[in-house]
């Protein structure tokens, strides 16, 4: 339960009209009325921020993060360092190659198509930069350039 001192920036509670307020709920009561008032069932989130920022606790907003990067990075098989994956040994393929590898840094944001009901909130990963490493390869190719015509007739 949130405080008025507690506030989180870019999030705010509403109540609506779907349920009773608990009598513990500071935020639903009404000045000069006894009767109890809607429950708050919808944080609105009123701004673009990764999930981990509405976090108030430092150590649970590191584990959240850390645990998000690992499972985008490196399938949960390792851990995010800088901006590379370091890997279990369970995170290599059957050619000995890593299955995870550097990415771009991905942004958690809530999606603008789907609004945050009191039950669901759509979320969605935003890469500021594109996939790197998308093909191994072990050959080079030469190009030479060639000055003159020649006629096959």
């Amino acid at each position: 339960m949130l405080s008025d001192d507690q506030l989180i920036s870019g999030v705010e509670i509403r109540c609506e009209e779907k349920g009773r307020c608990p009598s513990t709920c500071h935020l639903c009561r009404r000045p000069g009325k006894e009767q109890l008032s809607p429950t708050p069932v919808l944080l609105e989130i009123n701004r673009v921020v990764p999930l981990y920022t509405l976090i108030q606790d430092n150590g649970t907003k590191e584990a959240f993060k850390s645990a998000l990067m690992s499972s985008y990075w490196c399938s949960g098989k390792g851990d995010v360092i800088d901006d590379w994956c370091r890997c279990d040994l369970s995170a290599f393929d059957a050619s000995g190659l890593p299955n995870c590898s550097p990415l771009p840094q991905p942004v958690l944001r809530l999606s603008p198509t789907v609004e945050p009901s009191s039950t669901v909130v759509s979320l969605e990963w935003v890469d500021v930069q594109p996939a790197i490493g998308t093909k191994v390869s072990d050959y080079i190719l030469q190009h030479k350039k060639v000055d003159e015509y020649t006629d096959t007739d």
